[in-house]
Formats: structure tokens, sequence, C-alpha cells
């Protein structure tokens, strides 16, 4: 089990893509009556190995971590109402009344849509304002939009990473280091998790957390997180790329 959770983050980067292959199949056979019943499978099946690889990474995450604990809840408790409702109405609608349940169902999918553009948009508000140094009202855009895209996507989304990483830079900007740290290594945490420890975005928010512990005069500890970062930078992009010649300032 352990080794299965060591090689989550790449078995979960296929299942999705073939997760999407069989939506996309399943959306062709439903273009045709002779195909419907087959693009219906493939549409269960997509759908299916999507939730098993959600749950996948949720669990590997840490499951004595709460927040994973609560995320893995979630999900089972949307699987029991969503398959309740979806049985329910299934067994008592009336084939001419198909289209208006397509619709319907359609205009959850649009709703979820709607909340995941509303949270980006704080997103990118609060980088607007920290840009006009108003780092209060950023950092309460970037809160926020961190708890929208975790109740929406959960911990282990990319996006998700994204507005954890913005939280933790601003914070990081007003020098309150005892604050930031906890972000920052929750940060590498799940860039580990969701890209790999080979990834650059796994490289950066380690020397993110370098140089914060640099700040705070850490520096045996800070050492082998910006040297990692300098190392990797020079064998994946050579001397004279901007990533490692910020890593050689650092």
């Amino acid at each position: 089990m352990e080794m299965l959770f060591d090689f989550a983050p790449e078995i979960s980067t296929a299942s999705y893509i073939v997760a999407s292959l069989l939506f996309i199949m399943s959306l062709a056979g439903l273009s045709k009556h002779e195909t419907s019943k087959g693009g219906i499978v493939y549409g269960i099946s997509g759908m299916v190995l999507a939730l098993a690889t959600t749950g996948l990474l949720t669990v590997s995450n840490g499951w004595g971590d709460p927040a994973a604990q609560l995320g893995l809840i979630f999900l089972l408790v949307g699987l029991v109402i969503g398959a309740s409702i979806g049985l329910w109405r299934a067994k008592v609608v009336e084939m001419t009344g198909m289209p208006e349940l397509i619709a319907l169902l359609h205009s959850f999918v649009g709703l979820a849509a709607v909340f995941i553009g509303w949270n980006g948009a704080l997103y990118d508000v609060g980088t607007l304002l920290d840009a006009q140094g108003k780092y209060a009202d950023a950092e309460d855009c970037f809160r926020r939009s961190l708890e929208g895209r975790r109740r929406l996507l959960g911990d282990m989304d990319p996006e998700t990473l994204v507005s954890l990483s913005a939280m933790a830079s601003e914070v990081m900007s007003q020098d309150r280091l005892a604050d930031a740290e906890p972000l920052c290594r929750e940060v590498l945490r799940l860039a580990e998790a969701i890209h790999g420890k080979d990834d650059r975005t796994t490289d950066l928010a380690a020397s993110n957390l370098g140089v914060l512990l640099q700040r705070a005069g850490r520096y045996s500890e800070a050492e082998p997180l910006l040297r990692r970062h300098l190392d990797r930078a020079s064998a994946r992009f050579g001397l004279g790329h901007p990533d490692t010649l910020k890593a050689m300032g650092n």
C-alpha cells in the first residue's frame, strides 16, 4: 500500500488522462442512437476512474491529516447523495422528460463552473491588490480563493496549490515569517504530492521555504533547500537560465 501511495501522483496523472479519453468516447457514443449504450458505459467508467483516483490522492496525501480526512468524507458524502438522487430520478423519470432531466444536470455542472470561476477571480483581484500595495486586502482575497478552491476542488488540485502558494508569499512579503512558515511547508508537501519530488514547481516551493528560513536566521535548515534548487536548476536548464541565476542569488 505504501508503494501505491509513493506513486500516487504518477498514477493519478495517467488515470485522469484515461478518464478524459473515456469521457470523449462517451460523448461520441451518445451522439448516435446505435452507439448510445456504449457511450453510457464509457461515461460511467470514466467517472468511476476519476472518483477512485481522487480518493487515492486524498488518502495518499495523509490519512492522519485532518484536511485529508475531511476531504475524503466530503467526497464519499457527495458520492452517496449524488448516486441516491440519480438512482431515484432514473426510476421515476419518463422518457419524454429525459431532455429536461439532462438540462437540469447540465445546470449543476454550469453552477460548479461559476463557483470555480469566482474563486479564480478572487485570486486575480488579490494579485492586483498586492501590486497596488494593499497587502491586507490582497491577503483576504488570497485566503478566500484558497478556502473556495479547497471546498470545490480539494487539496490535491493544482489550482488549490496556486492559491496556497500565493497566500504563503503574501504573508512572507509582510515579514510575518512565523505565520508564513507553516504555509510554505504545506506548499512544499502538496507540491511533492501533486507534481512529484523532481518537478520544477516542487523545487521552487523548496527554494521559497529555504529563503524564509534564511531570513529567519536558520541558515543550517535553509542551506540544503537552497542547494537543492540550485543543483536541480543548473542540471535542468544550465548555468545561464533565469531559474539558475535566481537560485545562485539566494
